[in-house]
């Protein structure tokens, strides 16, 4: 409740640099300190409005409102622009200028494609990473990402808009996301339905532009940020939902890849690494995919390994294999195949609990493919009484030498390297764009963040603070909010921050919130 939210909300003083846990992305381009834009992931965080104060203030200032009605159709000649090129947006803008941009463009396509038509903006972290070369972080994130999350068999770039590279267009059909999609035990028309619902950046806009994009997409959001796709679609139980992963990883090697993981290995390798609790002792095992080219690693917590080096893993299991485009997929399972989220086992810095998660942490670990090394082998050679001679004919049989095996792990990392090359990207290229981009979209946010959330600059917010929830105060000191406390007010705040513009916030959308306890 939002009484509860403001009581509990996280206040971070402007000298507490905080730690970076992975849960969101940041993306934008703009010259200026805080000129950005959002739209992303979240309506069960809607809370934390400022009810009748908000609905007072929209009140007020519905003389400031322009027609919101739909005008008749789509613009002729290019929309806004009169037929000529999209108009670049550098600072950035405001909700009106994205929506302009997504309108022209949307002017030029075929009336047959425009129902599997979305886009992707880097406009809200203008303010922090400016435009050009500092955007490109970002822009690898996307396309990394949507075709990390595709099942079509072509890796395929998204497509610039504008001509400082802040808008993306993308196809559904491209990344076989037009069927139907299940998250949990809610099914959706398609995948990007699954990725606005309950968004908190995912929000209706009305006005002409708006109504325009909204009628020629059939979606009510058809435009999000880069930060917020991010979030959401790299994270389970999205993630799994986008790449038809089961809940049974057993299922899915074997029903879907082909894989029979009782006796199709192809090759072994053991090791220790740190863990949970300590080092723990690790099982991978190679299989080649029986349903298309590619392969998939089964990499288990073994505690028996080097004395059962020939056993089966009886640990929790991260599975890596080749996407249909090549790119790599992601599994965390049980010792029973149970998918999950949260590791018990692996480690990962980056987050606040260093549990790894999928599937950030895995992008992280896994961005230059599956790397590792053998100690089974070597240790069989150093430790010949403890194992018969068939057990050792075996061993050698299973374990590779170091040569062997670091050609096999070259020729797997051909597939994922191919891929990102078709796309343009760089396998070796660091950081590693998803994963970097998630932790940066989830750090604390500031003064000069918040306004690239919400398209304003960040002296334009420091002057409008006495509009908001009292919780945004603590910017203007220089302070920072929470990330999760940001998402819960952000819809509220753009409400009121959009009243003046040609599109705004739904007020329909704007009183539910308010209305809200």
């Amino acid at each position: 409740m939002k009484s509860e939210h403001h009581a509990q909300a996280r206040i971070i003083a402007p000298t507490v640099l905080g730690g970076i846990a992975l849960v969101w992305l940041a993306s934008g381009c703009g010259s200026s300190a805080a000129d950005a834009g959002t739209v992303g992931d979240g309506s069960e965080g809607l809370q934390g409005g400022t009810g009748s104060a908000a609905q007072e203030l929209r009140s007020a200032s519905a003389g400031w409102r322009r027609h919101r009605g739909h005008h008749g159709g789509r613009h002729q000649g290019g929309g806004s622009n009169g037929g000529g090129p999209v108009v670049p947006l550098c600072d950035a803008g405001d909700q009106d200028q994205l929506f302009q941009l997504v309108d022209a463009d949307l002017s030029r396509l075929d009336s047959d494609d425009l129902p599997f038509v979305r886009y992707l903006s880097l406009a809200n972290r203008a303010g922090v990473l400016g435009c050009g070369a500092g955007l490109d972080g970002e822009r690898a994130a996307i396309d990394k990402l949507i075709n990390s999350v595709s099942i079509d068999a072509r890796a395929t770039p998204l497509v610039p808009v504008d001509a400082n590279l802040t808008l993306y267009r993308l196809d559904l059909r491209d990344y076989a996301w037009d069927r139907p999609i299940v998250v949990g035990a809610t099914r959706f028309t398609d995948a990007w339905e699954a990725l606005i619902a309950g968004n908190p950046y995912a929000l209706p806009y009305v006005g002409d532009d708006a109504d325009d994009a909204v009628a020629d997409t059939g979606t009510t959001v058809p435009v999000l940020f880069g930060s917020a796709f991010v979030a959401a679609a790299a994270r389970a139980p999205l993630y799994y939902s986008l790449l038809d992963i089961p809940a049974d990883a057993d299922d899915f090697l074997s029903d879907e890849l082909g894989i029979d993981v009782g006796s199709g290995e192809s090759a072994r390798a053991g090791f220790t690494a740190a863990a949970q609790g300590g080092d723990a002792n690790f099982l991978a095992q190679r299989f080649d995919i029986q349903v298309r080219s590619g392969v998939a690693w089964q990499i288990s917590e073994f505690g028996d390994l080097f004395d059962d080096p020939l056993g089966d893993a009886d640990g929790e299991r991260e599975i890596a294999f080749t996407l249909p485009n090549g790119l790599l997929g992601h599994i965390l399972a049980d010792a029973d195949g149970r998918v999950k989220a949260t590791s018990g086992v692996l480690v990962d810095g980056f987050e606040s609990d260093s549990r790894a998660r999928i599937a950030t942490s895995f992008f992280r670990s896994r961005a230059n493919g599956v790397e590792l090394e053998d100690e089974v082998r070597a240790f069989a050679a150093a430790n010949p009484g403890n194992f018969s001679a068939a057990e050792l004919a075996a061993i050698r049989a299973a374990y590779p030498r170091q040569a062997a095996l670091q050609q096999l792990l070259a020729a797997d990392r051909s597939f994922p390297s191919s891929a990102l090359e078709r796309i343009g990207l760089d396998i070796a290229s660091t950081p590693e764009p998803v994963s970097q981009s998630f932790a940066d979209f989830d750090a604390d946010v500031d003064l000069a963040t918040a306004a690239g959330d919400l398209l304003i600059s960040a002296e334009e917010l420091r002057q409008d603070l006495d509009l908001l929830d009292p919780v945004f105060s603590v910017l203007g000191g220089g302070g920072k909010l929470d990330r999760d406390d940001f998402n819960a007010l952000y819809a509220n705040a753009a409400c009121i921050l959009t009243v003046v513009l040609d599109n705004q916030v739904d007020p329909a959308f704007c009183d539910a919130v308010a209305a809200l306890p």
